[in-house]
């Protein structure tokens, strides 16, 4: 990879950060947390499902739900 992709990957990382940070605004606790686990800490869908006590499956929705919202 060349250092102009590093910048523009650097760049969208910054942005998703961002908008993930708008969201969250509007989040209750449980979404923020999975958010925070999800997208912060780079935890799998299991791993985060482990973490909060969850079906994979409802994280999965879960997360789908917030993608939602930037969109």
């Amino acid at each position: 990879m060349d250092e102009d992709e590093n910048v523009a990957e650097d760049y969208a990382e910054s942005e998703l950060m961002k908008t993930l940070h708008r969201v969250m605004a509007n989040c209750n606790e449980e979404e923020k947390k999975l958010i925070q686990l999800r997208f912060f800490k780079d935890l799998t869908i299991e791993e985060v499902a482990d973490r909060m006590g969850y079906g994979e499956r409802k994280i999965a929705k879960a997360k789908l739900a917030a993608l939602r919202e930037v969109a």
